[in-house]
Order: structure tokens, then sequence, then C-alpha cells
């Protein structure tokens, strides 16, 4: 098809060129990848040697778009001209699958600095440099050097693909102490998909760059920070699942070696958090916020009677639930574990290092010289409370509090002997008195506060009713094996006023049930305090079954 040729504004360079077909004045030929434009008509069966113009200046047929001076100017083969032939060629201000043409004139031919979606021509100047912003294929060259303080590389994007990958270092630092190139990448956004899963975004990897070495006696040059965050998951309209919020791994620098008798570096400290979980709207459900699993690095190996280096220290805090809508369940909090480095191993008849301690210090209080010390930081330990339920929903369990020795190991050899939970100073518990005054089924609840009395006088014993096993299940959070202790106190006056602790279904009870009164007659049990009192353990042996002991 006929091209819609180009008007010449003034003359340029001509190069001769044999064609193989004929050619009109102003028609945009390509030798190789630089568009040239013919410069006098050509009858091929008379006489196929021309002449192209390479450069000059040229009113060139566009697509119906904005092109403004100095912009790059570039030939679209299967172009389509505004008011011309369609699909027979044009210019185009798009780099992307087109060849460079030339740049825009400061004066377009309607008179103004840029042309308009409505302008049949865009007036360019055309030059034969092999320049191009688009490179297709793979390239090999020795490096690529930015020309300013700044060089930006952006992966190709995908076309019904994955984007192009960019790996990138930044420069090394020159002259004395200065610091190596920074660079900042991010990966490619995922495609979105309709119906389908959107693809995932591109991964970035990066290395800190090395500290510099010190030949002598001073200090190595700190390694540089490594920092990364995770492209956000791909969001999803509809019933669909968003997609995964993109994982960040670090890895802190390796502390610098030493020789004969120094200190190898400390190892490079990681600080991360991880991505919080997509939203979710109407009934659907958040996506899980991502794990954070920090290994801290190993201590320095130590050669032969030196000392190793200690193990990094760690510190997390687990990702919030996320929050559901009305009618939703909210999800649970990520669990924040804690687990010491193991003992390095010894060879043959040496002695294994000791599993590394999991310590949570408070703070010391600030020294003073003639004033008063600060206050040592509290340490607490609180298990997360239960989602609150609004309407006639049913909130959610309070998490509890565990603490376990660590088990002894027997292997080959001789059993280790079973660890310990020591309280090595005095403990204060916050209870609730519940207090009772005539016959009554306790409850789970009321049994929990840890501290019951009994105050009557109705001549006769009193029966305080234990739960039944399906009860005390679903009011107390205790696993098969596990229970809780509680005290119950009479103090009513006559001697005829005692307690009787009687059983629910389900529940049984073992020692003496009966609780006497403070009454000076009833002896022995009376305590110096003039009050009765029992003590109790209630154990769940499986499911709803519970047994609950007299042990004072």
């Amino acid at each position: 098809m006929a091209q819609t040729p180009c008007i010449r504004v003034s003359e340029g360079l001509r190069v001769p060129h044999t064609f193989s077909a004929d050619a009109a004045v102003g028609d945009v030929i390509e030798i190789g990848t630089i568009p040239a434009v013919v410069a006098d008509a050509v009858d091929y069966s008379e006489e196929p040697v021309g002449t192209l113009d390479f450069s000059g200046m040229w009113d060139i047929p566009q697509v119906a778009g904005v092109v403004t001076a100095g912009d790059a100017v570039y030939w679209d083969n299967n172009g389509s001209p505004y008011g011309g032939t369609a699909l027979s060629g044009c210019a185009t201000g798009t780099a992307s699958g087109n060849n460079l043409l030339g740049l825009a004139a400061p004066t377009q031919p309607n008179g103004t600095t840029a042309t308009t979606a409505t302008d049949s021509y865009v007036r360019g100047i055309l030059t034969a440099a092999k320049r191009t912003a688009t490179i297709a294929g793979s390239v090999t060259a020795d490096d690529i050097t930015g020309s300013d303080s700044s060089m930006g590389i952006n992966g190709m994007a995908g076309a019904a693909s994955a984007g192009g990958a960019v790996a990138a270092v930044g420069g090394a630092g020159d002259g004395a102490g200065n610091a190596g190139g920074a660079w900042t990448t991010t990966g490619g956004a995922g495609a979105a998909a309709a119906g389908a899963v959107g693809g995932a975004g591109g991964a970035v990897s990066r290395t800190g760059g090395a500290g510099a070495a010190d030949t002598k006696a001073g200090t190595g040059g700190v390694g540089c920070a490594a920092n990364s965050t995770g492209g956000v998951g791909g969001a999803v309209t509809g019933a669909g699942t968003g997609g995964a919020g993109g994982a960040a791994g670090l890895t802190g620098g390796v502390g610098g070696a030493t020789s004969t008798t120094g200190t190898g570096g400390a190892g490079g400290a990681i600080s991360g958090t991880a991505g919080a979980g997509g939203a979710a709207t109407g009934a659907g459900t958040g996506g899980v916020g991502g794990a954070a699993a920090y290994t801290a690095g190993a201590g320095g190996t130590a050669a032969t009677t030196g000392t190793g280096g200690v193990g990094g220290a760690t510190g997390c805090t687990a990702g919030a639930g996320g929050a559901a809508g009305a009618g939703g369940t909210g999800a649970a909090g990520g669990a924040a574990n804690l687990t010491a480095g193991v003992g390095g191993a010894a060879g043959t008849t040496g002695t294994g290092g000791a599993g590394g301690a999991v310590n949570v210090l408070g703070a010391a209080g600030g020294a003073t010289a003639t004033g008063t010390g600060g206050a040592g930081s509290s340490v607490t330990i609180t298990a997360g409370a239960g989602g609150t339920a609004s309407g006639a929903g049913t909130s959610g369990a309070g998490g509890n509090v565990v603490i376990t020795a660590g088990a002894s190991a027997a292997g080959g050899g001789t059993a280790g002997v079973q660890g310990m939970v020591r309280v090595q100073s005095r403990m204060s518990s916050k209870v609730t008195v519940t207090a009772k005054t005539t016959a009554a089924t306790l409850t789970i609840a009321e049994l929990l506060t840890g501290f019951l009395t009994g105050t009557h006088a109705a001549g006769a014993t009193q029966a305080y009713t234990l739960p039944t096993g399906t009860d005390m299940s679903a009011g107390c959070a205790c696993g098969d094996g596990e229970g809780f202790e509680w005290i119950l106190v009479n103090l009513s006056a006559a001697a005829a006023d005692s307690i009787t602790v009687t059983a629910g279904a389900d529940h049984t009870i073992v020692g003496n049930a009966i609780v006497i009164s403070a009454h000076a007659s009833t002896g022995g049990a009376i305590t110096s305090q003039g009050v009765a009192s029992s003590r109790w353990y209630s154990r769940k042996t499986s499911g709803n079954t519970w047994v609950s002991y007299r042990v004072g």
C-alpha cells in the first residue's frame, strides 16, 4: 500500500541507494534499524539507483497523538497516520517496537511547539545516529556506566509474559574512605488477570557492599546495610484471592575476619517487618500476614585454643491478626517463637557447647550520684486477649501462658537431668474473692478467681456443688492432664454451719468434702487466724471429665 509521503522542509545529507522497487519522494525506508526518507522519485524499471535523505528537516505523517519539540520521533512501519491510509506507516512518540527517526523540531507545522492529536504531520529533524531506548534480544557489554550521579535501569515490561529481570551493582568508591555507590531496585509489578491468578511481582535480590579491609591494626569498614521490601501482592475484585506479598529475604553481612589475637567483626544485624496480609471486603478472608523468620548469625569460629564468637541475638514481634467486617471472623495474631541457638558440636571427647539461653530482661534503672536511681523496667508476659464479639456473637478465648522446662536427653549414654522452672523471688498473684452466703452451684468462672468464701447461719451444712465436667471444659483452656488450684474458706460462726462440696456430672471429688466452720469447737482444723479453709486442685483428665482433689 502507498505511504503518505513526507514533505521536505530543508535539504540534508543525501546518500545513494539501490532500490528494489519504485519509490516516491517522501517515502520512508529503513536501512537496518535506521529510517531514511526518499529524496528523489525512483522508477525502478528505468534506474534503480536513487538517493536517501538521512538528515535535514521533513514534515512526517504522524499517528493521532501529541509530540513536543525536542522529543524523540520514531518510525512505525505499521502505523496508521492521522487522515492517511491505515497501516501504511507513520511517525510516533512511542519507542517500543519502533526505530528512532529523529527529533521533533522547535516549531511544528501548526506554528506551535507541539503537535495535536488531529495534526496530520510532525516536523522532524532526521538523524542517522543509531540510538534507541529499546534493545531487543541479549546484549553483552564490558560495563554500563551512568553519565550523571544517578542511573536508572528498568526491566522490560512483560508482553503477556513475565517482566524482565534487573541486576545491578553500585559503583566502588574512589579516594580515601569514600563510600561505594548506593543502588535502589524495585521488582516489576505482576500482570493483572481477569478471573485468573495475577502474575507474581518480580523478585528483588540485593547484597550490601563489603566493608573495605584494613591492612594494619585499624578497623575494617562496616559492610553496607541491605534493606529490602517485598512487593505488594496483587489486588483482586470479587471472590478471588489476592496475591501474596513478595518475600523479603535478608542476610546480615559476615563480620570481618581477623588474624592472630585480634577480634573478628560483629555480623551485620537484621531488622525487618513482614508484609501485612491483604485486606478483604464483604465476606472474604483477609490474607495471612507474612511470616517473619529470623536466624541470628552464628558466632565466628576460633582456631586451636581460641574462643568462638557468641551467636547473635534475635528479637521479633508477631504480626496482628487481620480485622474482619460485620459477620466475619478476625484472623489469629501471628505466633511469636523465640528459639535459642543450638550449642556447638564437639569432636570425640570434647564438650558440646551449651544451648543459647532465652532471656527476657528488663532494662536496668538509670544510675545517679546523690539522687534517686531509676526503677528497673518490669517484665510482663501477657497472653493475648480473646477477640471481642459484638451483638450476639461469642468472644474468643484468651491465650495461655505456657512455661515448660527443657526435657532431659538420653541418647546412647546416661539421661540428663530434666530442667526445672525456677522462681527465685517472692511471687504475688491478683485474685478476686468470691463470697457465698447460701447453698450454691459454683461456676467455673468463680473457681478460676482462685479464692472463695462461705458465710451462712443455716444451722446445718450447706452444699456447694461443683460445675459439670462439660462446663469446666467450656470455661477453662486447660488441656488433658492440666488443671488449677483454688481455695474455699468457711467463715460461718456456728459449729453446725459447715459446707459440703458436692460433685456435678462428669466431675469427681477425691478427699474430704466437708469444710468445717470457724467455731472453736471444730478443733484442729481451725487455723491461727480462726478460720477453716480448704485447698483444692481441679484436673482435667480427658475431654469433659474432671477430678477435684482436696489437698489441704
